[in-house]
């Protein structure tokens, strides 16, 4: 059971980074980028600035299928902006 539930976990982080790589060089939404250059331009490593825009957008995944209702485009770019703190706890 947990086996089956890291492979699904480890599944779910590469979908993730695809998306991110996909923002990234599809400049879709513009943002993404932007916000990898600035962390890089901070002296932070690129792959810590990939997982850190990971985690941003994971999290507006799960709010947008769940009780959240939706893809929220400016939410999503206000946590961008925020990285790389991570300022999930407020209410969106």
């Amino acid at each position: 059971m947990v086996e089956m539930a890291e492979k699904q976990l480890a599944r779910m982080r590469r979908a993730i980074e695809q998306v991110v790589l996909a923002q990234v060089e599809g400049l879709d939404p513009p943002e993404t980028r932007k916000t990898l250059d600035r962390l890089l331009a901070r002296g932070l490593p690129r792959d810590e600035a990939l997982r850190l825009i990971g985690y941003v957008v994971g999290v507006e995944f799960f709010q947008a299928i769940g009780r959240e209702g939706g893809y929220d485009h400016q939410r999503f770019v206000k946590r961008l902006g925020a990285l790389p703190s991570l300022p999930f706890k407020e209410n969106p």
